[in-house]
C-alpha cells in the first residue's frame, strides 16, 4: 500500500513535470520561431543594403568588377556570415562572395517568385548550388534611367542553417538546465512539505495502535500547528484526555 506521503509527492512531482513539459514545448517552438525570424530580418536588411548600394553603383557607372564595390559586398558577407550572390535578371550569377558559384544560374522558380512578390524568403539549396539547405533572402536591384525605374538584376543572401540551429540549441539548453534546477528544488520542497503534513497522521496512527493495547497515556505532538491536521491532532488528544 502506498503511503500518503508517496502519493502526494508523486502528485506534486507529476504536476511540476507536466507543467515544465508543456511550458518547454511552447518555449522551444517560440524560441525557434524568434531565432528564425531574427535571422530572416537580418538577411533581409543585408539584402536591402546590397541592393541599394548596387543600384547606386550602377547608376554611377560602376560594375561588379570594381574593387571598391567588391570590398563593400565582401565586408557585408563576412559580417553577416552569409554568401552573397548578384545575378542578372535571367538568373546568371555575375558576382558571388563564393567564387565557385560564378556564372552559375539561380533557379527560375526563385526568380519568378521574386518578380511576383517583390522579394524572396525561404529555405533552398538554390537548385543545387549549395550542398545543403540554406535560408535565403532575395531582393531585386532597381535603377532609375531617364526617369524610369527598371530592374537591373537580383541579389540573394544565403546563410547556413547551422548558425540558426546553434543559436536555438543554446537557448533550449539554457532552458533545460534551468528547468532541471527548478524541478530538483521543487522536488525537495515537495518532499519536505509532504513529510511535514503526514508526520502527525503517522503519530496518530501509532497512538491509536497503543490505545488498542491499553496505553492511554499516549498523546500526539501538535507542534503548535493551527491547520486542519493540527485541529485533528488536538481533537485526538482531547479524546485521549476524556
Amino acid at each position: 500500500m502506498k503511503s500518503m506521503h508517496s502519493r502526494q509527492f508523486a502528485l506534486m512531482a507529476s504536476m511540476v513535470l507536466i507543467s515544465f513539459i508543456l511550458f518547454g514545448g511552447a518555449f522551444a517552438a517560440l524560441s525557434f520561431h524568434y531565432t528564425l525570424q531574427e535571422k530572416q530580418d537580418s538577411l533581409e536588411r543585408n539584402a536591402g543594403f546590397i541592393a541599394e548600394f548596387t543600384s547606386v553603383a550602377l547608376t554611377q557607372g560602376l560594375t561588379v568588377d570594381n574593387a571598391y564595390f567588391q570590398s563593400y559586398v565582401t565586408s557585408i558577407s563576412s559580417i553577416s556570415d552569409a554568401t552573397i550572390l548578384l545575378a542578372e535578371t535571367d538568373g546568371r550569377i555575375v558576382y558571388s562572395s563564393n567564387s565557385s558559384l560564378l556564372d552559375r544560374e539561380v533557379p527560375a522558380a526563385m526568380l519568378a517568385q521574386l518578380r511576383q512578390s517583390g522579394h524572396y524568403n525561404g529555405m533552398s539549396n538554390l537548385g543545387g548550388l549549395f550542398r545543403d539547405l540554406r535560408y535565403v533572402s532575395g531582393l531585386p536591384i532597381t535603377v532609375t534611367l531617364l526617369g524610369q525605374e527598371t530592374t537591373a538584376g537580383v541579389v540573394f543572401v544565403a546563410a547556413e542553417t547551422d548558425s540558426i540551429m546553434e543559436m536555438w540549441r543554446s537557448l533550449v539548453l539554457i532552458f533545460i538546465f534551468t528547468a532541471l534546477v527548478v524541478v530538483f528544488i521543487a522536488s525537495i520542497l515537495s518532499s519536505v512539505t509532504s513529510l511535514y503534513q503526514t508526520k502527525p497522521l503517522k503519530e496518530m496512527a501509532e497512538a491509536t495502535r497503543k490505545f488498542a493495547h491499553g496505553d492511554f497515556e499516549v498523546r500526539v505532538n501538535t507542534d503548535g500547528r493551527r491547520d486542519e491536521i493540527g485541529e485533528l491532532a488536538a481533537s485526538f488528544n482531547n479524546m485521549a484526555e476524556s
